[in-house]
């Protein structure tokens, strides 16, 4: 199989994402369990990271509706391949161009990979409304 979770190869074995039908489960090493389903998933975002790491790091957040519930785990997590790969086929409009940016980028930057129709929606929205045409999106921090 591909690795398609980020640029490095081996997988840090401290956190593990799975999920099943209804839930995405991601376990850190502290013992702390966090959990998401898929019905309430509202964004799924990676962050690329330079900060302290002699090679890029790679975070993927997956936000719960409201971001009430979510799911963080490293590019390196144990399987991080699978679910990669699971959100690219329940997701629609999961954005490949953006997954693979993110992969490719030399800054400390974060690239929605999918959002809701409802999020992409009110982003729009949003954007349309700001002066000079800003993106809006909460998953952005802006």
């Amino acid at each position: 199989m591909t690795d398609t979770s980020g640029p490095q190869a081996e997988v840090e074995t401290d956190f593990k994402v799975s999920f099943n039908e209804s839930t995405v489960v991601c376990m850190r090493p502290d013992g702390v369990v966090d959990q998401v389903d898929w019905a309430d998933l509202e964004a799924v975002t990676l962050e690329a990271t330079m900060a302290e790491h002699p090679e890029p790091q790679h975070i993927w957040i997956m936000w719960g509706e409201e971001r009430k519930s979510g799911c963080v785990f490293p590019g390196r997590a144990e399987g991080s391949s699978e679910i990669v790969e699971e959100m690219k086929r329940r997701l629609p409009k999961f954005d490949h161009r953006a997954f693979v940016s993110a992969l490719n980028s030399d800054e400390h930057k974060t690239f929605i990979v999918w959002q809701s129709e409802e999020l992409a929606k009110a982003t729009a929205e949003a954007s349309d409304e700001a002066s000079g045409g800003e993106e809006q999106n909460p998953f952005l921090g802006s």
